[in-house]
């Protein structure tokens, strides 16, 4: 087998009733608590997610437990924007989708494949318990590939003072940290870094393990192109696509209201230009399985002439999938 440069870990639903505690363990009134509440059903003395709840009667019926219902139905995108990232920059990368129902097929990349770094993903944490499964299972099965963590959680968990996030660092006992809330071309940077064996000392946007604690390196600001950096379905087998796509074409957002804090976190509002949208739109038609199409930017209708071109362009392009 040849080297894995980097293996990404898309997203773990982890242990609910560990995960309800540990945000209960943050106060009932905060916000991350709230959302909870409105994500989880308790019957009988037990705690579900709607999916979980749906499996649990609808296989109750049936007698028999077949593939269950989950919640991320589709490749993480987290997956196809950066491993095409990766690639792009001569970096060879593979993947686990879901870790909390992909462990065995992760067990086998750790025993039996040559793996030079593992990125987790942190896209929709609120807290570290799922980033502790993941690494105490990746410790189980292998010693030598570098943890990298980034993402969401870890950018915002820097906006506390650097005792209490070293604290976290420590307690989470990853390698490598990318501290940006956007963070691929550092971990791009890093990778390379690591596969020629060289110096980590001069990139931005790390914090790393060190004899005494963690080294915390100097933050700037990271601006990645999306029109630059479409994804390359061709790099992923056709059947793991299936019917379910998620896509942006903008990141952040134009306005400052006063109740959100969210453009501050996420940067300048950008987006790409109906014309690369459309490429990506007919890159996902020549897949032939797409039915359904989400796209997920944080602001998708401003400004609003960029908006009805897109609609346009849909219409003039027949698109046979649905979109959201």
């Amino acid at each position: 087998m040849g080297m894995t440069d980097c293996l990404i870990i898309g997203f773990n639903d982890g242990n609910l009733d560990q995960y309800v505690s540990a945000v209960r363990s943050m106060g009932e009134a905060t916000g991350a608590y709230k959302d909870l509440q409105l994500a989880i059903i308790y019957h009988e003395g037990k705690t579900y997610r709607a999916t979980d709840i749906l499996n649990h009667f609808y296989w109750q019926k049936k007698g028999f437990v077949g593939r269950p219902f989950h919640n991320a139905d589709f490749l993480w995108p987290a997956i196809t924007y950066l491993g095409t990232y990766l690639q792009r920059r001569g970096i060879k990368f593979d993947y686990v989708n879901l870790f909390h129902l992909e462990k065995e097929k992760l067990r086998e990349k750790l025993l039996h494949n040559s793996i030079l770094s593992i990125a987790i993903t942190t896209t929709l944490y609120v807290s570290p318990e799922p980033i502790f499964e993941i690494i105490s299972f990746i410790r189980q099965y292998n010693q030598t590939a570098k943890i990298i963590v980034g993402g969401p959680f870890i950018s915002n968990q820097a906006k506390n003072d650097r005792e209490l996030l070293e604290g976290l660092f420590v307690a989470i006992n990853a390698d490598f940290y990318v501290i940006s809330s956007e963070g691929e071309a550092t971990l791009a940077e890093l990778v390379r870094a690591l596969r020629a064996g060289g110096s980590v000392e001069n990139i931005n946007n790390i914090s790393y393990r060190s004899y005494d604690g963690y080294v915390f390196n100097s933050l700037q600001g990271e601006s990645n192109s999306l029109e630059e950096n479409i994804v390359d379905y061709s790099l992923f087998p056709r059947a793991e696509i299936d019917q379910f796509v998620t896509t942006r074409t903008a990141k952040s957002c134009p306005f400052s209201c006063a109740f959100c804090g969210f453009p501050q976190r996420a940067g300048q509002y950008t987006y790409m230009g109906v014309e690369a949208a459309e490429r990506e739109l007919n890159s996902l038609r020549e897949l032939g399985n797409v039915t359904t199409l989400t796209f997920i930017d944080d602001t998708f209708n401003v400004p609003k002439a960029r908006f009805k071109e897109i609609l346009r362009m849909m219409i003039r392009n027949k698109y046979e999938f649905k979109w959201n």
